[in-house]
C-alpha cells in the first residue's frame, strides 16, 4: 500500500527551498532521533528513503508532501540534477516529456544536443525525437545555423520540457 500524504507528513518534514527532508519521529527502532536528514543515493542519482518498511523516492515524496496527491507517472527534475529535489526543480512530466530533458549522448562531438558533424561531407546535421522518431530539421553549413534551428524546433516541439544544452 502506498504512503498517504498524512502519514508521510507525521514522520518527515519537507523544505521545499533546499529539497530536503528531516524526521519527526526516531527511525530504524529508535537508534536515530528526530531531525535527522533522510536520503541515500540509489546508484544512479536518485535519493531515495525507506518509509514504513517500503522504499520511496524522495522526488516522488516532495511531490505527494505539497501536492497532498501521488504524482504521475514521472517527476521531471529541470536542471537533470537527480539528488536535486527542490519544488522549483521538480514538475510532472509524460514519458515522452522526461526523455526530452535528457542529457546530450557522451558520444556527441558537436557539443549540443541534436547537432552532429558529417566529416565526409563536411556540413552540421540538426535533428529532433519528436513521438519516437527521429525527424530531421536539415543540414547547414555552420554549426551556429544547425544549432539555431535545433533550438527553433526544440521549442515548437517540446516547449519547456527540451533539452536545450
Amino acid at each position: 500500500m502506498k504512503i498517504t500524504a498524512e502519514r508521510l507528513r507525521e514522520l518527515v518534514e519537507y523544505n521545499p527551498l533546499t529539497g530536503q527532508f528531516m524526521t519527526l519521529t526516531s527511525t530504524h527502532n529508535g537508534r536515530w532521533g528526530p531531525g535527522r536528514a533522510i536520503g541515500t543515493d540509489n546508484g544512479i542519482g536518485y535519493l531515495v528513503a525507506t518509509l514504513d518498511s517500503r522504499k520511496q523516492y524522495l522526488h516522488r515524496m516532495a511531490y505527494l508532501y505539497v501536492t497532498g496527491e501521488h504524482p504521475p507517472a514521472e517527476i521531471d527534475h529541470i536542471n537533470r540534477n537527480r539528488s536535486d529535489n527542490r519544488w522549483a526543480n521538480l514538475r510532472p512530466a509524460t514519458s515522452g516529456q522526461n526523455k526530452y530533458n535528457l542529457p546530450k549522448m557522451r558520444s556527441n562531438t558537436s557539443g549540443h544536443a541534436g547537432v552532429s558533424y558529417s566529416v565526409r561531407d563536411k556540413y552540421f546535421h540538426a535533428y529532433i525525437g519528436v513521438g519516437g522518431t527521429r525527424k530531421n530539421i536539415g543540414y547547414f553549413k555552420t554549426l551556429e545555423e544547425a544549432v539555431a534551428a535545433r533550438l527553433s524546433a526544440v521549442e515548437t516541439h517540446h516547449g519547456e520540457y527540451g533539452a536545450v544544452h
